[in-house]
Order: structure tokens, then C-alpha cells, then sequence
């Protein structure tokens, strides 16, 4: 079964996070989860700020309960064209 996942906009700590959840579920102790996190640190890790980069305020995304939390709806974007084989991501309205 390909990776796909349910796209959304929902509020966490009074802010807008632009969400990832996988089709399937992924166990956060998997490695197929634990190959989407490190992704996302290696690659986003950058865009965090220091030193209280862990601050819910501070943070560029954020992982938990089957799913992918990210302030950027180009981060999450991005995110998916890696563990997908979708070449773009087009937005209806």
C-alpha cells in the first residue's frame, strides 16, 4: 500500500499547524515513523530557534499521536513530496 495522508488545518497552542496524518497507522515506535522524525529534525531542524527551540511557540513542527503537526504549510508540503511519490500538491479551496 502507497503512503498517502489526510491533509488538514487545525489550532495547537492558539496557532494555526498545518497537519499530516499517514493513511495507515504508523506506530511511533515503527521505522517507517521514526524515519519520518528524523526527516523532519534533520531537515527542519535548522528552522527551529535556540535555545528554547522545543518552546511550543518556537516550534516548526511537531509529532504526536499518529501525526505531523508543521507551522508552514510549504514545510508540510515538502514533507509529503518526500514520503510520497506526489509530484505536487495542489490546494482546492
Amino acid at each position: 500500500m502507497q503512503l498517502t495522508f489526510q491533509l488538514a488545518v487545525e489550532e495547537l497552542y492558539n496557532r494555526p499547524y498545518y497537519t499530516a496524518t499517514p493513511n495507515i497507522l504508523v506506530d511511533e515506535r515503527s521505522s517507517q515513523w521514526q524515519e519520518m522524525k528524523d526527516w523532519c529534525e534533520t531537515v527542519l531542524r535548522a528552522r527551529n530557534s535556540w535555545p528554547d527551540m522545543w518552546s511550543p511557540f518556537r516550534m516548526c513542527w511537531y509529532a504526536n499521536r499518529n501525526k505531523f503537526w508543521f507551522r508552514s504549510e510549504r514545510d508540510r508540503d515538502f514533507f509529503i513530496k518526500r514520503f510520497t511519490n506526489i509530484p505536487q500538491i495542489v490546494h482546492v479551496v
